[in-house]
């Protein structure tokens, strides 16, 4: 009777076995979505995309959308104007080639999982668009992200529970740029993740906020960060830290934090600076560095924000180096050392303090320290003066004669003669000027008469011009930003020990630019004794200041464009001594260990797995590209009928096993 039981239930879950197996065959269409992995058809989808790029359409996956077409020559493309909306739902999509992301109006939404995934090897260029995942993770990182800011911004957004912007998993080194991240939700919130390996970050601006831990980035090794925005907000019971790594490595240049990491360090790089006035001193005298300025106001740009600043730099001059033993004007350079600041200070440019001093004897009032004559033609003489600039005063004429007896006031117009009219100083601070006089001797004689408020005397001394002269003024004590730059003297006019009467007069202001002077036309009546050139500042404008806004732009200006010229000299190769190290290793206190997210497994390439669904409509010009999915049910039954087909053939075998053989009833 025992062995007729026990047949009895081998029967009956045998009848339990054969049952389940029919039902499962009867749904072994859903055995595609357990193994292999489902794949989206990339080609449909990519032909889909091309599609309608330029439309509002909308596409809804059904398994894991593989990029496998693109080449470094021939990425796959994602670009267009149109409103594309790709839904993740559970799957992502996986760059395993090159891919550009170029339409700020695609999205990629996400929903408990990760919406991209980078392979390692491949590169994705994120120009134009938006990731968004809900309780997940935006990107996950084991390749290389590329952006371009010129061409637009990326942004990456994630939210929910224990969501991160990016997440890096590659194991070596990752260098992210120009990255727009928000992370919002509940639990540790992070924006930039390193699971293995260093990270480093340029140019990004990162914005987590949790009820629980908020981290901008988090590191499981080093991290480097520089020209970023990083904020971190956290609720009362949690932590908001804006940069933590994990070894303690941590390099902040020039980021804004919030909160603050203690160590942070901010860079500026010297743009260029404000050359000081000429000093001048008696000729002869030996030039020590008490007699110079001890600082030069230098303008700072930081890097990264392009943030600009003046400051007052320390300068330790070169004295030695001045002649000035001998009349006229030579120019001196000095060397910025470093100064006690709470920001590090670079000199990539090389921008080199620099100065003119003037040597005079006992000459009176306003003197020529040099000049240049051009060719005579039709008896007249164009000629390129080099005089101090007087600062502060509130006119400056100019006289000729060529007897010391007859003399003529110099005019800009029939009623302005004043050379400072729109004038500024030239990059050293002299003033140059440009006349045409004629003449019809080799010699001339000239003298200045200086208004109140320099200190200059107002008659000035008389000086004898040699109209034969060969000699040039460089460039860079006349203004043009072309010529010598070296600390050798420019030779000046005879001054002559006899005193004229007469009206005084003035020459042209060539606004700093003699090499390409505009000259004046002849005067109509050239033998009247007056000059009058062509007018270079209005007739009716009135006397303006010497010094102005505009004045000292434009020599700011010029001092820029000169100092990239000076570069290349080889006499001011010690100039470019303010450079102070960048780079610093901040430490921080001890943190939490993140958890690894799960990446989607790689199937092989066993062709397409199923065939794109039609459009489902079109509303409102909107296209729904939706392809079935399976059904979770179909899924839970499938596993279930696996599971208990499995027991009952283990079930069946153990009673099979324990069957007593039958015995003869003889042997009873």
């Amino acid at each position: 009777m025992r062995d007729k039981a026990q047949s009895g239930k081998v029967h009956i879950w045998a009848g339990i076995v054969i049952l389940l197996a029919v039902l499962l065959f009867r749904t072994m269409d859903c055995f595609a979505a357990v193994w292999p992995p489902v794949k989206e058809d990339e080609k449909e989808f990519l032909r889909w995309y091309e599609e309608h790029k330029n439309e509002d359409a909308r596409y809804v996956l059904s398994g894991d959308l593989w990029l496998t077409l693109g080449t470094e020559e021939q990425p796959i493309i994602l670009d267009g104007s149109g409103h594309i909306q790709i839904e993740c739902g559970p799957y992502a999509v996986v760059a395993a080639s090159p891919v550009v992301l170029d339409n700020e109006n695609l999205l990629i939404t996400e929903t408990g999982g990760i919406a991209l995934v980078v392979n390692s090897g491949q590169a994705v260029s994120l120009y134009n668009g938006k990731i968004s995942a809900a309780d997940g993770t935006g990107i996950l990182l084991s390749g290389e992200i590329r952006t371009d800011p010129q061409r637009g911004d990326f942004h990456i957004e994630a939210t929910g529970e224990s969501c991160t912007g990016v997440y890096y998993s590659g194991g070596g080194s990752a260098e992210l740029s120009g990255l727009y991240i928000r992370s919002s939700g509940t639990g540790q919130i992070r924006g930039v993740y390193s699971f293995m390996g260093d990270i480093s970050l340029a140019d990004c601006d990162i914005a987590v906020s949790s009820t629980g831990d908020a981290y901008g980035i988090y590191g499981s090794g080093a991290v480097s960060a520089s020209n970023c925005i990083i904020e971190a907000a956290a609720g009362e019971s949690g932590r908001a830290v804006s940069v933590y790594s994990q070894m303690d490595q941590m390099t902040i240049i020039n980021c804004s934090l919030t909160p603050p990491v203690e160590g942070a360090v901010t860079v500026y790089q010297m743009i260029n600076n404000t050359i000081p006035k000429p000093l001048t001193v008696q000729a002869g005298t030996e030039l020590t560095q008490e007699m110079l300025p001890d600082t030069v106001l230098t303008l700072l740009e930081r890097k990264g924000t392009k943030e600009r600043i003046e400051v007052e730099l320390p300068v330790q001059w070169e004295a030695s180096r001045a002649d000035t033993d001998a009349f006229g004007v030579t120019q001196i350079t000095g060397v910025y050392f470093p100064p006690d600041l709470p920001y590090t200070v670079l000199n990539p440019e090389n921008v080199t303090p620099r100065m003119a001093v003037i040597s005079k004897n006992e000459e009176k009032g306003m003197f020529p320290v040099s000049y240049q004559v051009d060719d005579k033609e039709d008896g007249t003489y164009g000629i390129l003066f080099l005089t101090p600039y007087p600062y502060g005063a509130s006119s400056l004429e100019m006289e000729y004669s060529q007897d010391k007896e007859n003399w003529s006031l110099y005019r800009l117009s029939h009623s302005d003669s004043d050379l400072l009219k729109g004038s500024v100083p030239t990059e050293l601070g002299l003033f140059s000027f440009y006349m045409e006089i004629p003449c019809e001797q080799n010699e001339l004689y000239v003298r200045f008469l200086t208004g109140p408020g320099s200190s200059y005397e107002e008659l000035g001394d008389l000086w004898l011009l040699d109209l034969t002269s060969t000699q040039t003024i460089p460039p860079v004590w006349s203004g043009s930003s072309e010529g010598d730059r070296g600390g050798a003297g420019v030779n000046p006019p005879d001054r002559d020990p006899g005193k004229g009467d007469g009206e005084g007069g003035k020459p042209e202001d060539i606004l700093g630019n003699p090499d390409a002077p505009d000259v004046p036309d002849k005067p109509d009546t050239p033998g009247s004794g007056q000059v009058t050139p062509e007018p270079s500042a209005p007739a009716d404008q009135e006397n303006t200041p010497p010094q102005n806004q505009d004045a000292e732009s434009e020599q700011k200006s010029s001092t820029n464009h000169n100092q990239e010229e000076q570069a290349d000299q080889a006499t001011e190769t010690t100039a470019n001594k303010a450079a102070v190290s960048v780079q610093k290793k901040l430490r921080t206190s001890s943190g939490q260990s993140g958890v690894q997210e799960s990446f989607p497994p790689e199937g092989e390439e066993t062709g397409e797995t199923g065939e794109a669904a039609e459009p489902s409509g079109q509303t409102g010009g909107e296209t729904d590209q939706t392809r079935p999915g399976i059904s979770p049910w179909k899924a839970a039954a499938v596993i279930l009928c696996c599971l208990l087909i499995g027991t009952g053939l283990i079930y069946l075998g153990l009673k099979l096993m324990r069957k007593r053989p039958d015995v003869p009833t003889d042997q009873k």
